[in-house]
């Protein structure tokens, strides 16, 4: 090969990447071990939306109420949790007993779920600076505030 082929053969060659780092790699791992397996690539955990159970704000009052307006095949798990005041970048390690108001009670259901609720409700977040502290975060709650009027001719 002369001079002119190599200078050739390197100017037609595609750039390579750097390797990839922090969580696109470990998932590119992850892909490639399950790949190895025979296993097809595991789908990512669905969101979860928080929803308050009250029968003082709100139209859903019971456990059973939101499984009515969701479709949901089995009846959601009422968790009691703190509703506290909280500011972005403050308390990461959860509410102090200044801090918080009181104990309300919440679902944990689906986006999917929280959509068939959104197509027949009007829902909004609960609270104004308030979150509650769930699983080691702060998450927001929604509240299902009324019923939308369905026409049917």
């Amino acid at each position: 090969m002369t001079e002119s082929d190599e200078g050739k053969q390197t100017l037609g060659c595609p750039a390579r990447q750097p390797p990839l780092r922090g969580f696109p790699a470990k998932m590119a791992d992850y892909a490639a071990k399950r790949a190895a397996l025979g296993r097809s690539p595991s789908p990512p955990p669905e969101i979860r939306c928080k929803v308050l159970i009250s029968s003082e704000d709100g139209i859903v009052f019971s456990a059973g109420r939101l499984q009515e307006l969701a479709e949901m095949p089995e009846l959601p798990e009422v968790l009691e949790v703190p509703f506290a005041k909280h500011f972005a970048g403050s308390q990461p390690e959860g509410p102090t007993s200044k801090n918080t108001i009181r104990k309300i009670c919440i679902c944990d259901i689906t986006l999917s779920e929280m959509g068939l609720v959104h197509e027949k409700a009007y829902v909004e977040r609960y609270g104004d600076m308030e979150c509650i502290w769930y699983q080691g975060r702060w998450l927001n709650v929604d509240v299902v505030l009324g019923l939308k009027r369905v026409l049917i001719s």
